[in-house]
């Protein structure tokens, strides 16, 4: 889609009083290959910035609206950026080994590392000095986390265990036994009202579904397309978009009933992280293979256009600046 064809649309969704994002949303991108961070303007639909960091870059977290934190797999650290100027400030931060997803508590206080190889654990960091205060052992080969809005809580997938462990955070614990979801757990998303977290098992293409009350799963699986690995879930907290790396499709699934709707939406080759804008208008899907992001119409679950990316496009985050 130009740029031209974009304005004719947005007239027309004005016009039609639907809702438009912010012309101040960015997608920020993680390229394993690259070593950099795409910046997408979500307005002009373009990469305006590549960003140079560490060594084989997966994870990313918006910290505020002016700090982000990305995960360098390659050198065991973490990069912090300024989204104002869109540079690297401060030496890496050096963490376990293999880092791979991150999440920042909603006080914006502490950063959650998951180090995925041994020995397994996540780090803490404290983003008013950029400093690791602790280090939580964990089981094999963790993956994917998550923070409850409450920030007390942080869900951790376990690979190997095909379990979450759930952590405090008041105590930066592990507390009570490991949740047993399906085969190979990878990514994990938390609803905005907290109650539920759902996690993609690739080994056998299904998301479970945990009540973060019980910390019980519920329900049967729900069947997605092959080697699931990203989650999000739509502001309202309706829809959870998957994407399927094998299938090169994401699926939608309903959070009431907890069934897929629809057919599934296809993307690029192998696609990875996934994320939605703050409005909910549009879901941003980084395509591995092909080294582009795809981006959903969530009003209509097509796709919206393709965006050209650095090499091997990971991890994905949007903010409002």
């Amino acid at each position: 889609m130009t740029y031209e064809q974009y304005l004719r649309n947005r007239e027309c969704r004005l016009r039609n009083n639907i809702q438009e994002e912010s012309p101040f949303v960015f997608v920020y991108v993680t390229n394993s290959v690259s070593d950099t961070v795409s910046v997408i303007n979500n307005f002009r639909f373009r990469v305006i910035s590549n960003i140079p960091v560490g060594h084989t870059p997966q994870g990313i977290a918006i910290a505020s609206g002016s700090l982000a934190y990305v995960t360098n797999s390659g050198d065991d650290t973490v990069s912090a950026i300024n989204l104002l100027t869109n540079t690297v400030i401060g030496p890496p931060i050096h963490v376990g080994n293999q880092p791979s997803s991150i999440a920042v508590t909603p006080d914006r206080t502490r950063a959650y590392v998951v180090n995925s190889f041994v020995p397994f654990s996540v780090s803490v960091i404290n983003t008013s000095t950029d400093e690791v205060i602790t280090t939580i052992p964990v089981k094999d080969f963790p993956r994917g986390i998550a923070i409850t809005p409450d920030g007390t809580r942080a869900y951790v997938t376990i690979n190997e265990d095909d379990t979450v462990s759930v952590i405090d955070t008041i105590t930066n614990k592990v507390i009570g036994a490991p949740i047993p979801v399906g085969h190979g757990p990878q990514g994990i998303a938390i609803t905005p009202n907290g109650t539920r977290a759902y996690v993609t098992n690739a080994f056998d293409n299904t998301v479970s579904v945990i009540n973060t009350i019980t910390n019980k799963v519920i329900g049967e699986p729900i069947p997605v397309g092959k080697n699931p690995s990203g989650i999000t879930i739509t502001p309202d907290g309706t829809r959870a978009y998957v994407t399927n790396s094998l299938a090169n499709t994401v699926s939608v699934i309903n959070t009431s009933t907890n069934k897929v709707i629809g057919a599934p939406i296809p993307v690029g080759s192998f696609p990875r992280g996934i994320a939605i804008t703050p409005g909910g208008t549009r879901a941003y899907v980084a395509n591995s293979n092909d080294h582009t992001v795809s981006v959903i119409d969530l009003s209509t679950n097509k796709i919206f256009g393709t965006i050209p990316v650095g090499r091997y496009p990971h991890g994905i985050a949007i903010a409002t600046l």
